[in-house]
């Protein structure tokens, strides 16, 4: 035993199941003292507010209500939801996005682009800009064999990427504009001792529809969570029939 308050009592081995692994003992001395301090600390706050709030009808209520909950949504997770068909059709997917598309409006603005890198110091580097700017995202093995042994490397984003991201990514956060993109599909900057080529060869600007790749996961859970709530309703609704059935239920 390592504390005790009122009559309840912490032990070390309940403390060192809950310890990381491969932790120095350093770093496991400061966690099992943090832990203690904390474990008696609530409890005795716990103690102190039992002796001083008085509505304790209001509490219980809370917590009756917060263990019902409990036992509900661990029932449905662990056995109500067990038959339900977790596979949503690419078909399901693009019916709802198709229909919900007043949802999905795009509050950043997503790029496609690769760029490529290379060292400041080429004062001539008119065949790389030629090479990247006049290439797009097929073009993936060609650049990169253009820059086999080169000290040249070329990055691709082929998914859609948030374009504060992709600017992050290519150092470029502080010399872009957004509103470039509706007139050039090409940037240039240099960041120490790199230059970057940049091209880009999509985009979405704010209040553009959501590209479909970027909302499939989203609504795909969506789907999965309207089959769980069907699931849910019908249990009750036969939970009902059930106990007006038997007498257990009185509906006025």
């Amino acid at each position: 035993m390592v504390a005790e308050v009122n009559g309840e009592y912490l032990y070390r081995k309940d403390i060192i199941k809950l310890l990381p692994k491969n932790i120095s003992a350093e770093d496991s001395a400061e966690l099992i003292s943090n832990y203690i301090n904390t474990w008696v600390g609530d409890r005795l706050l716990y103690h102190e507010a039992r002796q001083i709030l008085t509505d304790t009808a209001s509490i219980t209520n809370k917590i009756n209500n917060y263990r019902q909950q409990l036992y509900i949504y661990y029932y449905c997770e662990k056995h109500l939801y067990n038959d339900i068909d977790y596979k949503i059709s690419e078909e399901e997917i693009k019916d709802y996005y198709n229909k919900h598309l007043q949802d999905y409006v795009l509050a950043k603005t997503y790029v496609k682009a690769h760029y490529m890198t290379m060292d400041v110091d080429v004062s001539s580097y008119y065949l790389e800009r030629n090479k990247l700017f006049n290439s797009n995202l097929e073009d993936k093995e060609a650049l990169k064999d253009f820059c086999v042994g080169t000290g040249r490397k070329v990055y691709f984003f082929d998914e859609w990427t948030e374009l504060g991201e992709f600017l992050d990514a290519v150092k470029s956060a502080d010399t872009f504009d957004a509103n470039q993109l509706l007139f050039k599909s090409t940037h240039e900057n240099i960041s120490g001792d790199l230059r970057y080529l940049i091209k880009f060869d999509d985009y979405k600007p704010i209040g553009d529809y959501m590209p479909f790749e970027i909302a499939r996961s989203e609504i795909a859970e969506i789907l999965i969570n309207k089959k769980k709530k069907e699931q849910y309703l019908q249990k009750q609704n036969q939970l009902i029939e059930q106990g007006i059935s038997s007498g257990s239920v009185t509906i006025k």
